[in-house]
Parts: structure tokens; sequence; C-alpha cells
């Protein structure tokens, strides 16, 4: 007859992993990608219980296997119901369902992006599912540690690396990793007492719990260790270049997933919240497909249009903001054109905008504008002579899909010999407000500059070079890894990653401009897009951008293109065809069709992301806060390597020279005394709570006598625990341990509960 598998039961281990689905789920259900991403959760979690379940049953191979695939038809479908809107029935659901996944698999195939979010939720729903299901059901059957471990944590951390823009996101992570020590620990633990078992030697409760509380503190400390402590800085441009070379491979297939989660980041960056009062560099660019807007240019031969929507001019701390006094006014279309500076080389243009993205205030238009037909505010700085300097443009009320207005602006088309002739004779505006750099802005960003510069004769020349090296020696990739504590993050992507996205391009070019001299820039907005059917252009979320412009005496701001990932700004090399400055009324007139079609069903189904919030987050994080709090308070020094954990840490503070924290002092004190002497710093710890805290110089025999005059219920407990504090420190044989743990735990009980009568004002009768 065959022998039955064997079954593992635990309920300790049952809830670890539990735990360990439901915390990698809910990093992903945080990132807020898209609706309904909240339902994953429960997905995981059930799929850990169903697969405990079918471990635990007399199911057996295949059997098992088809209850698992049974159930799958009826668990996916009935997740994936949540996204499909506009059916009552069930077969509705599942018809719309089945067209809409088909629909995306068809564009995967075709390498083309996903515009529906049902892909996407379909796919991470399956994946957690199995997932569940698989781990559940061989925690019991074996207790395999790598078919347990590997299967949830790989996409938890793709989903970190997708997603790692919030710095607090990745305390979720060290909860999941908490619990996978701790996993892992419980595993090996019951591995060890059958083990034990079969050579007939037996664990009491005592060391079983010994050894648990060991395993969640070294488990705590590891955690802490990796979270909390820099990497060494000599191993970090080593471990990033390796990075690079090991996934170089994979980039066809990291494209790939790029495409797929297309639709989860579509409506990212273009809402009422795009370009705010600050910007941050960030560590992942917009890759969305939807349609933000479309414009109708005019027909003339220009090489590259800009879609600006804010200007920015100091950078501090890895943001760009606005430090000087920023203006503000209202603006009517009857106010007429802007009093900007003219150019000498510039024409007026007017362009046709037709509004397709999220609700937006800030207006989307072309560099050096003058006009537009909607009413609002408009935010500047003195340019003096009674100019301005528009820094962003504002409508009430708000941009909304369907609305359409006109903007006139000053288009430059210098060539490059009247760039070359322009010269450095800079107004003190421009000056005072275009040539900060940060105080701890790197040497070496320095040095890179003057070194790409210095043989360059003009303003122009050193601009070409410096983007000439950007776009050459600096690959585009939409993501970046953020830099390594105490890492500057310039320093970081000129010299160690070496690969980013538009707001590192445009921020290195404005800094290494700026330490030569050369006043220059932050605009943020939209890249040109690509030409429609109808010859306008299409501006999608992907095509957010930002750019440096360069300061030219009498010309004005010049676009200049460092990233790698757009095209080179091509200029003609002669000054043959450049026009003179047109007053205002000679301008051309708005080139706005009444027949441009407008994507109305795409406006009214447009998938509009619903931040889900969890309380299983905050739950998961209060429980990790007191759990590290118990965790290191409980931490078992009886062991030696518990005592060696505090010297290892102050090894490595002064191997890199750092400052030995007060912290770390008093955890070596506190890990070289007994388990006696910590128990009963108890009688210490209730003195403080009860308002009697001792001087040093009081001995532990007068601290127990007061705490008994105040709890005399306690007294027998606090003459146990004195004893066994005695023999440890003069008697021939140490104290009990565990009989000084005990008295020590009922006088901390009695003590909190003292403190809490006395708080609420209730007596014992």
């Amino acid at each position: 007859m065959k022998e039955r598998p064997r079954r593992y039961w635990d309920w300790y281990a049952a809830v670890l992993l539990f735990g360990m689905l439901f915390t990698a789920a809910v990093r992903l259900s945080i990132t807020d990608w898209t609706s309904q991403l909240g339902y994953v959760e429960l997905v995981a979690a059930l799929g850990g219980i169903v697969g405990m379940a079918l471990g635990y049953s007399r199911f057996e191979g295949r059997a098992a296997l088809g209850w698992m695939f049974a159930l799958t038809l009826v668990v996916i479908p009935w997740q994936t119901a949540h996204v499909v809107g506009g059916q009552n029935t069930l077969q509705g659901i599942l018809t719309q369902e089945w067209a809409r996944l088909w629909a995306s698999v068809q564009h995967i195939a075709a390498r083309e992006p996903v515009d529906d979010p049902i892909f996407f939720v379909t796919l991470v729903s399956s994946l957690y599912w199995w997932i569940g299901l698989h781990c559940g059901y061989r925690l019991v059957r074996g207790a395999n540690l790598l078919a347990i471990l590997l299967p949830p944590t790989l996409p938890a951390l793709i989903v970190q690396y997708y997603d790692g823009n919030d710095p607090a996101r990745i305390w979720i992570l060290a909860v999941y990793f908490l619990l996978l020590l701790l996993l892992i620990g419980r595993i090996n633990s019951l591995r060890s007492r059958e083990k034990w078992a079969s050579v007939r030697v037996f664990s009491g409760t005592d060391s079983e719990f010994d050894l648990a509380r060991s395993v969640f503190s070294m488990a705590v400390v590891v955690v802490l260790v990796a979270w909390l402590f820099p990497a060494p800085g000599a191993a970090i441009p080593t471990a990033a270049r390796l990075w690079q070379r090991l996934t170089q491979p994979y980039e066809t297939l990291i494209q790939w997933v790029d495409q797929a989660l297309d639709a989860v980041r579509g409506d990212s960056g273009n809402g009422l919240q795009a370009y705010g009062n600050t910007l941050s560099l960030g560590v992942r660019a917009n890759q969305g497909t939807q349609t933000v807007f479309r414009v109708i240019a005019p027909d003339v031969d220009f090489s590259r249009y800009y879609w600006q929507m804010r200007i920015y001019d100091t950078y501090e701390d890895d943001k760009w903001i606005n430090s000087h006094q920023n203006w503000s006014r209202g603006f009517s279309p009857e106010d007429g054109d802007l009093p900007i500076p003219r150019s000498r080389v510039g024409q007026n243009a007017s362009f046709g905008f037709f509004w397709e993205g999220d609700a937006s205030t800030l207006l989307a238009v072309p560099s050096q504008p003058l006009w537009v037909s909607l009413g609002g505010t408009i935010q500047y700085e003195d340019a003096g002579s009674g100019q301005i300097e528009l820094t962003s443009w504002h409508t009430d009320p708000y941009l909304q899909a369907g609305s359409e207005y006109t903007a006139r602006a000053q288009v430059l088309a210098p060539s490059i010999t009247t760039l070359r002739k322009a010269g450095a004779n800079y107004p003190q505006w421009i000056i005072e407000r275009s040539l900060q750099t940060p105080d701890n802005l790197p040497e070496d960003v320095r040095a890179l500059a003057e070194g790409l510069t210095a043989d360059q004769p003009t303003v122009y020349d050193k601009a070409a070079a410096v983007t000439d090296y950007l776009r050459s020696e600096i690959k585009y990739s939409p993501n970046i890894a953020p830099p390594p504590p105490g890492v500057d993050t310039l320093d970081w992507f000129l010299f160690t990653w070496k690969s980013g996205y538009c707001n590192y391009y445009a921020t290195a070019e404005v800094m290494m401009l700026r330490s030569v001299g050369i006043p220059a820039r932050m605009a943020v907005g939209y890249a040109q897009g690509e030409r429609g059917p109808d010859g306008s252009f299409i501006v999608r979320g992907r095509d957010s951008h930002a750019w440096p412009q360069v300061y030219f005496p009498e010309i004005g701001w010049v676009d200049f293109e460092p990233t790698g990932g757009q095209p080179a700004i091509i200029r003609p090399v002669e000054s043959v065809g450049e026009q003179p400055y047109q007053p205002a009324g000679e301008e051309q007139t708005a080139i706005l069709p009444p027949d441009v079609p407008h994507d109305a069903q795409n406006s009214e189904n447009r998938n509009s992301s619903i931040p889900y919030q969890t309380i299983g987050v905050w739950v998961i994080i209060l429980a990790i806060i007191f759990a590290i709090g118990y965790g290191v308070w409980s931490l078992d020094r009886k062991k030696a390597i518990g005592r060696r954990i505090p010297q290892f840490v102050r090894t490595f503070y002064e191997r890199y020279g750092l400052t030995i924290p007060g912290w770390l002092e008093k955890w070596e004190r506190w890990a070289n005394i007994s388990a006696v002497e910590r128990s009963f710093h108890t009688i210490n710890q209730s003195l403080a709570w009860l308002g009697h805290a001792q001087p040093q110089h009081a001995t532990p025999t007068e601290r127990a006598d007061l705490l008994k005059s105040l709890l005399p219920a306690l007294t027998g407990e606090i003459e146990r625990l004195t004893k066994e504090h005695e023999n440890t420190l003069f008697g021939p044989t140490p104290g009990d341990p565990a009989k000084a743990s005990r008295a020590a735990w009922a006088i901390r009980w009695q003590a909190a509960r003292a403190v809490l009568q006395r708080l609420f004002g209730v007596r014992d009768e």
C-alpha cells in the first residue's frame, strides 16, 4: 500500500504564511496602479487558506490539482467581474470579460501597448491566487522552504522595482521579510523537533519559547540592519555596474512588461496634481498611453515643438522649485498679448489645443507663450522694463475632456550661426535668477562641465557640448534606481548608474551649464507627440517631458534636448530665412478647424484610478512597530550570538569612521548582563512608572523595599526576584532565570495595572 505523504500542520507557521501572502498582496495594492487591486489581497489570502486545506485533505496529486483548477474557474472571474461595468447578468459579464481579455492578448502579441486595465487585474489576480494555493499546499505537504518562499518573494521584489518612488512603501517589504525569516525559523524548528523525537530527545515548552523568541529577535535585527545601515560607498558603483550587466540581456523582456503595464499607468501624470509647485526627480518616467491633448500647429517649417506647463528656477535637495517671489495676476483674453521680452528672431504663431485627458488647472502652451483664449491667472517673474517672465498659466474653471482653446506664442527658430553670435551680455535679472546651483553640488559634476566646455569658443558650443555628452554617454531608461544614502543624485546619475529619464538629463544639463556661468532653467510639460491622420500632434502621457532652456541675449530662452530617448533638435546652420520680430496684430490666424474629431467615447469610458486604502496596511504597520520594540526589548542575551550583535555593529561603525551612537553603547551594556539582572530591571522600571525613579546610588535592596511599600500585594514576587538576583551576583550558584522571569512579569503587570488605576481614578476595594 502506498504510503500517504507526510502532513505538517502548525498554527504558528500557517499564520506566518497567511501574513506573508497578505503583505505581498498589500505591496501591490498600495501602488494604486488601477482600481480594484485591493481585491488581490483577498484572493491571495483565500488562495493560501484553500491551499493549506487541500494539503491537509486526503486528495492526492491529480485530484488536488483538479480541485485547484475548478476553484480557479470560479474565483478569477469573480475577481475580474469588479472591473466590468454595465452588465447585470452573469452571461453578459463573462462575455465582456472574455472579449476584453482577448483584445488585450492581441495587443500584446502585436507588441503594442495594452490600454485595458482588465488584463492587468486578471493577470495579478491569477498570479497571487496560484501563489497562495501553491504555498499553502507546500507548507502542509513537506514544508519545502524554497518552494514556499520563492513564489511570493519574486513578485514582491518586482512590484518594488516598478513602484520604488515612495520610500515609505519599502517598509511593507520590511514587514514581508520579517515574516519570511520567522517562517524559516519556525519550519526549521519543526524539523529539528521531528529529528529530536526520532532519537527520543524531547524539548519542553520553555525551551521552545526561548527558541521562538531568539528566532524572532534575530529576524528583527536582520531586517533592521538591512534597512537602516548604509552600504559601504566603495561597493556601490561595482554593484550598480554588475546589476546593469545582469539585466542588459533582458531589456527586451523588460520593455514588453512595460508595455503590458501601460494600462495601469495610463492615467498618471496629466491630472490636477501634475507639475505642482515642486518637482522631485523621481525614480520612474510616466509611460501612460492615454491621450492628454491634441494640437493643431501652424503649417510652417519648424524643427521641434514643446508644450510647456511650468518653469522652475531653483534646484535643492533633489527637487525643483521657484524660490524667487512669484507674482500672480488674473488674465482675460481681452487683455491682449503678455508683455514678455521680445526676440529679434521670433515669429508669432497660433495653435489650437483639444484637451482629452484628466482634469487640469494648468494650461499646456507652446514655449514663449503670448496669449490664450481662456481666462484665468498667470504666475510670472519680473523681467524689468515693464516686462514679465511667465512661469505657469492656470485656468478657472479647470480643463476637462472636451475643452478647447487657442494659444499664441513667439516661436523661436534661430540658426546655429545666430546663436554663436549672441554673446554673453546677460541682463541683471537673468544673472540673479538663472545661475543658482546647490551649495553641495559635487565637485566632479563641476569638473565634468568645465572639461566639456573649456575649449568651446561660444556659449552655444558649450551648451551643445554638454547636450551631446549627455545624449551619447548616458543611456535612456524610464526607470532609475534611487541612490544609496549619502550619495548625491546627480553624481549617481552621471558617474555610477549612467542611465535615467528626462528629469535627470535636464537637471544635469542645467546644473552643469550654470556651474560654468551659462544661464539655464528647467521647463516641464510635454514633448511634441506624434502626428495623427489629420495632421495634428497627439500628445499622450508617455510624452511627459522635462528639458533645459538656455538664455541667449536678444534671442531669449532656447530649447535644448539632452534626453537620449527623444529625437535631437536639428537647427539650420546659417541664418537664411530667419524672420524678425512681428508686432502684435500681424500674427498668423489660429489654425483651429471645427471638424477635428473628438474621442468622446474614450472620455466617457476612461478608467479613473481610485486610490485603494486598506485598514490592513495600518494594522501591519502598527504590528511591526510593536514587534520591533518587543523584539529589541526581549532579545535573548543568554546566547553568545546575542552579545556579538552589538559588537558587530560597533565594528561596522568604527570601520567606516562613523560616530558611535549612545543607543549602541547602551545596547552593549544591556547585552552583557545576565537574564536575571535583566529581570530585576523590572523593579527599576516599575518604580519609574509609579513616579519614584531612583538615583544611581540606590542599592537593589533599597529599590526592592520601596516597591514593596508602594505595592504591598507584590511583596512575595519582589522577594523571590530579589533572592534570585542576590544569588546571581553573590551566591555560589546563579539564580534561576525562569523563576526571575515569572516574578518580573507579575510585577510588571501589577505595576501597569496600578498606573492605569491611578490614571482613571480607580481604587482597589
